[in-house]
């Protein structure tokens, strides 16, 4: 958020790029999933972080907005080919390990090492970002473990590819196949939509709302998000790098424990709807907050928000494995992936209005307004369905 600010475009053509990041990861969901069977998923994985790698060079070179749209097109290509692939290897280890009962617990603490990873980096981004004086250059830095990861995946059994096909029409036609019946699977099994849609909705919520956080730590200390006022750069990057640094260790032991704390919801409803209209709650209380000029407080609840994000995370991949048959998984996931897309783009237009026409607090307050309204449409949809279809959603 704050390179792109840097950069000097508006809060809609930062909506308008993560917009077109979620519908070009929407528009490549098959195509990807084609290579994955065709390569196997490891491979697949290593052109993911090819694609990464790429985008983030062409960040760093990026001179226009066009030049930024290209990067974007490359970090979705990266994205598309990863999304629920690396799911789909952690899953299927644990089917050939006996350790299914483990999903929750696992993928879990997967997430608290990876959070830990992001809490390291965050200190280690603003040192960066001081001595060299420029957002840009976290992007050049950040290819790094990116080519660690990539050697690192290559090391992975043989076994974790899953079922590699030849390519031929009748390979393009299974697949395609396999994800529209998966798709219909779902509309017609009321229980696993309703879990796919709120885990939807929430997901495009925090990925539209996350990067904010950003100005507002520095709205916080100094009174602007601009970043050539009054205070040097060095103070925002400081600030920013401790903060992101402890929200990410409280992400790491949230994700490690998270088999825990949802023991404490009597029912998988109640886990998901408790936790989807508390962090809606926390954004609109975060928009009066800031409105008020109560800034410090807002941080603070911005950071539950990261914290809910991490319950329901793992919470929901383990849900979805659990409702869908295994050789179905991925394919789930990847309708996953495609909801989370769809609703990340609308949302992220939406705020990113929002926040070009009205003060940073205004316009997340009308934004978390909008999105509990639609939430609760969505939950009275729910109780009426089930009357007219023979599968509940509970």
């Amino acid at each position: 958020m704050l390179f792109f600010i840097e950069k000097g475009i508006s809060f809609i053509q930062i909506g308008a790029l993560y917009a077109i990041r979620e519908i070009t990861i929407l528009i490549l969901e098959i195509p990807t999933g084609i290579f994955a069977d065709i390569m196997g998923r490891r491979k697949t994985m290593v052109a993911s972080f090819l694609g990464y790698i790429l985008s983030f060079i062409l960040f760093f070179f990026s001179t226009n907005y066009l030049f930024l749209i290209i990067a974007m097109l490359f970090f979705s290509f990266g994205s598309a080919l990863r999304t629920g692939t690396h799911k789909a290897i952690i899953f299927d280890y644990l089917k050939i390990k006996g350790w299914e009962s483990q999903k929750l617990n696992y993928y879990g603490r997967t997430r608290s090492w990876s959070q830990i990873g992001s809490a390291i980096s965050s200190i280690f981004a603003a040192l960066v970002v001081i001595y060299f004086e420029s957002y840009k250059w976290v992007f050049i830095f950040s290819t790094l473990p990116y080519i660690v990861d990539l050697a690192l995946v290559l090391s992975y059994p043989k076994t974790l590819d899953g079922p590699i096909k030849s390519i031929s029409n009748q390979t393009l036609k299974i697949r395609f196949n396999t994800h529209y019946k998966a798709i219909k699977n779902s509309l017609n099994n009321l229980n696993i939509w309703y879990t796919l849609t709120n885990l939807s909705i929430f997901q495009g919520y925090f990925k539209s709302i996350k990067d904010y956080l950003q100005p507002l730590i520095i709205i916080a200390f100094t009174g602007t998000y601009l970043l050539n006022q009054n205070t040097s750069k060095d103070y925002h990057t400081i600030t920013i790098g401790v903060t992101y640094f402890f929200i990410f260790l409280l992400a790491s032991t949230t994700s490690r424990n998270v088999h825990k704390i949802t023991r404490i919801f009597k029912t998988e409803k109640l886990t998901l709807n408790t936790t989807l209209y508390f962090g809606l709650g926390l954004g609109i209380l975060i928009g009066t907050l800031l409105y008020s000029n109560i800034n410090s407080v807002a941080i603070l609840f911005f950071i539950i928000i990261y914290i809910l994000q991490n319950i329901r995370k793992p919470y929901g991949a383990t849900l979805i494995a659990n409702k869908v048959k295994n050789e179905t998984m991925a394919t789930s996931l990847s309708i996953q992936s495609q909801l989370d897309s769809i609703f990340t783009a609308i949302f992220a237009l939406l705020l990113g209005f929002l926040a070009n026409n009205y003060p940073l607090g205004k316009a997340i307050l009308y934004f978390g307004v909008c999105l509990m309204g639609l939430s609760i449409l969505f939950e009275l949809s729910a109780t009426i369905l089930p009357k007219k279809h023979s599968k509940s959603f509970y």
